[in-house]
């Protein structure tokens, strides 16, 4: 019993004195990072790292440059994939049918990905779309709910 109490006692104090230890460090880092710039870049970069950077830090603007960046080569890939469209059939009323199908090798039409089918109604220069079907690399044809909306 007396040994497991010291064991017990040694645990205890053992963590006081890392934490008094690293309360005192906090502190003498707290005070002199307003007069040393090296270790306030540092608290900055801690901050950054930990996920709560301060107002106005640098690591905010990289990742939203980042963040641009990656949706821009989102939208350049889209772009290289090439959507080629293929009208359908003219209807009264400035209505028309129109299929868009992504390709693995737009340039022969080869290896489709995904087709989509849209009714278009041309409202003077508008062009609204209403989703009709999807077709699934498997050669599933999938058809979309029409909401009859006025």
């Amino acid at each position: 019993m007396n040994a497991l109490k010291r064991m017990t006692g040694a645990v205890v104090g053992t963590a006081c004195a890392y934490t008094f230890a690293a309360g005192v460090a906090g502190t003498v880092f707290v005070l002199l990072s307003s007069s040393v710039p090296a270790i306030e870049n540092l608290t900055t970069e801690l901050r950054c790292a930990a996920g709560v950077p301060p107002k106005g830090a640098q690591c905010v603007e990289d990742e939203i440059a980042a963040a641009k960046s990656a949706q821009a080569a989102a939208e350049d890939a889209i772009a290289a994939q090439n959507f080629v469209f293929e009208p359908g059939p003219h209807f009264d009323g400035g209505m028309s049918v129109v299929v868009g199908t992504i390709y693995r090798n737009a340039a022969s039409r080869t290896g489709p990905i995904r087709s989509f089918c849209w009714a278009i109604v041309d409202r003077g220069g508008l062009d609204p779309r209403i989703g009709l079907a999807i077709k699934e690399p498997g050669g599933a044809v999938k058809p979309l709910d029409v909401i009859d909306v006025e």
